[in-house]
């Protein structure tokens, strides 16, 4: 500081600024397909977007990315506007042995009542992830009968529709505390048939202007068996209780637009990695397709069987269905396999 001045020198500043550059922690779900698309993880601080058509498994997904982030001793804030988490699929997630310690669910819809919520938890500077299931059901009080307090402050006006004000307000005001408290939000929302006025089609929308531009990734969930990923579907079509989807990047600060991750969500249990490690280690050529047969080699041993059900029965049967055990396949794979690729 200069003596005379009183002034403090640029150093000295720059010393009394946070770490702008390395304060976005970034969070591993252990949840391949999220890790994969989000490049690592979640980032605190940073607002996230999973956009489907009702019916794919939206809430299943964020239930069970709940108890994992519940299970590394996060806190979650869990905003269920639709009114639709049952006990059931709170047991079957697993999200239901955190209720009360780490994770917190409140059924509220209204933004007014909904923004006194977030004000109230964000206040305690211990919520570290907020999801919101979903965007597309918070509504505006003048909707339920219920009115706000003359003197009492909302971001609430007298409309609110997909690309309403209230929603817009929403966003802006907890996009900013997002990044000041470093808390991660995760929304949830649906696509919206919109008439294209040139061509008369009808376009998928994916939340209004603002919803896209506050988010710093926009992913799609689709089913796989209509899309790109139809060899993910293949793999999975037989398998019972779940569906293969499809995460794609929609908007992303870190991929590009298309760049997509197979999944396969198990109904009331969330999203199952090793369906997706198995589809890699295929991709490598480490598990052998021959037909309708599938043989893998481990440690000098061919295992080998027809049809992919009872080919992961021989593998739970000799042991190597663990997820660390799948892993440490790829990870010997995937280095021979970008060496011959740059040879």
């Amino acid at each position: 500081m200069n003596k005379e001045t009183g002034k403090k020198s640029l150093s000295e500043l720059t010393r009394s600024l946070p770490d702008y550059v390395n304060s976005g922690k970034i969070i591993k779900s252990d949840i391949y397909p999220i890790d994969q698309i989000l490049s690592g993880g979640l980032e605190l601080g940073s607002f996230v977007q999973f956009i489907a058509e009702s019916g794919v498994g939206k809430t299943t997904i964020a239930l069970g990315l709940s108890n994992v982030l519940c299970d590394k001793d996060y806190n979650v804030l869990y905003i269920d506007a639709e009114k639709s988490v049952s006990r059931e699929i709170l047991e079957t997630t697993g999200v239901n042995n955190f209720v009360g310690r780490n994770f917190f669910l409140v059924k509220e819809s209204e933004f007014s009542t909904v923004e006194d919520v977030l004000d109230k938890f964000i206040s305690t500077d211990e919520i570290n992830f907020v999801i919101i299931d979903s965007l597309a059901a918070l509504i505006n009080s003048c909707f339920t009968n219920i009115t706000s307090k003359k003197d009492k402050k909302s971001i609430m006006t007298s409309n609110t529709s997909y690309n309403s004000v209230p929603l817009t307000k929403f966003m802006d005001k907890y996009k900013a505390i997002a990044g000041s408290k470093k808390i991660c939000f995760i929304l949830i929302n649906q696509y919206r048939n919109k008439i294209n006025m040139k061509t008369g089609a009808t376009d998928k929308a994916y939340g209004s202007k603002n919803t896209i531009y506050n988010c710093d990734a926009v992913i799609k969930i689709v089913p796989a068996s209509t899309y790109k990923e139809k060899e993910f579907y293949d793999l999975t079509k037989d398998v019972e209780n779940g569906k293969s989807l499809v995460f794609e990047i929609f908007k992303s600060n870190k991929l590009k637009p298309g760049f997509s991750v197979p999944a396969f969500l198990r109904y009331g249990k969330g999203l199952i990695c090793r369906w997706n490690y198995l589809y890699q280690l295929i991709k490598l050529d480490a598990i052998r397709k021959n037909g309708s047969y599938y043989s893998l080699f481990y440690e000098g041993e061919e295992i080998k069987a027809q049809g992919i059900i009872s080919f992961v029965k021989e593998l739970e049967i000799k042991g190597l269905m663990t997820l660390e055990i799948l892993e440490e396949l790829i990870s010997e794979y995937e280095p021979i396999n970008v060496l011959e690729e740059e040879i």
